[in-house]
């Protein structure tokens, strides 16, 4: 990774764009990191696991099997104290 000023950055910033295409760049405003330029390739695959970390399901898009399971899990007798709290 490559860290840069805020002035040198803007001074050269054709000459970064090339250095992002290989590794990120950390630009810099008196010693604190205010933006970071990143290849299009690699916003690309940030952007697709951001949205996979997103992704709902739904319950009836669950395998019948899973559904069972949920229901027939039991909560280890160690956290019925939690209960409590639910219920109040």
């Amino acid at each position: 990774m490559v860290t840069v000023s805020a002035t040198e950055f803007c001074r050269k910033f054709g000459h970064f764009q090339d250095v992002a295409q290989r590794e990120p760049v950390v630009v810099v405003n008196h010693d604190r990191p205010t933006a970071y330029l990143i290849s299009a390739s690699e916003y690309e695959k940030f952007q697709a696991i951001r949205a996979a970390s997103r992704k709902r399901l739904q319950v009836g898009a669950l395998p019948d099997k899973v559904v069972a399971a949920i229901k027939a899990a039991k909560v280890p007798s160690k956290y019925n104290r939690l209960n409590k709290l639910l219920t109040k």
